[in-house]
């Protein structure tokens, strides 16, 4: 029997719930807070994803349209948000309905179990490779800046001794 898989849909709606979480927690906190999931503020990024997928598998239509809205709060501005809906017509709809797929997955207890593991498991990985690209973004603004003052020190250097050259000139002429 075929091991059981996410469609592309709940993949891309793991992805995005596991940067909402790693990047917004405090906004995932108080909304799990809000609905009464939880009083106690996760410790690290794998409990806040834990608390929002159990939250999710209590399938409150409430909390998942409040979810799809702060989703929709904090990524409507990044390029592609709209595709990831696929439906341009009501964007909280599109979003609520992939919130309620995903609660899909982890309401359905034993039968999932093997999906379950999958979507905890990918948002994991989507935390750790967003967290990453983080890193390497600083990184990257950090040689930027490096090279900068490098060039800024070249440049000042040769100014210094240009003018050193024309004084030295203008002295001996």
């Amino acid at each position: 029997m075929d091991k059981p898989t996410l469609f592309p849909s709940e993949q891309e709606g793991i992805a995005l719930l596991s940067v909402l979480v790693a990047k917004h927690p405090k906004d995932v906190y108080e909304l799990l807070k809000v609905h009464d999931f939880t009083d106690k503020k996760p410790q690290d990024v794998q409990e806040s994803i834990h608390q929002l997928l159990s939250a999710l598998a209590q399938k409150n239509v409430a909390f998942q349209q409040d979810l799809a809205q702060l989703l929709l709060m904090r990524f409507k501005s990044y390029p592609n948000f709209d595709s990831f809906s696929g439906i341009p017509v009501d964007p909280v709809s599109a979003v609520a309905g992939a919130v309620s797929s995903i609660s899909d997955i982890f309401s359905q207890g034993q039968k999932n179990k093997q999906l379950q593991q999958q979507a905890r498991s990918q948002s994991f990985a989507n935390v750790l490779a967003y967290q990453q690209m983080k890193q390497q973004a600083v990184i990257d603004q950090q040689v930027r800046e490096q090279r900068f003052r490098q060039r800024k020190t070249l440049l000042q250097f040769l100014g210094v001794g240009s003018l050193a050259g024309i004084a030295i000139w203008l002295i001996v002429r």
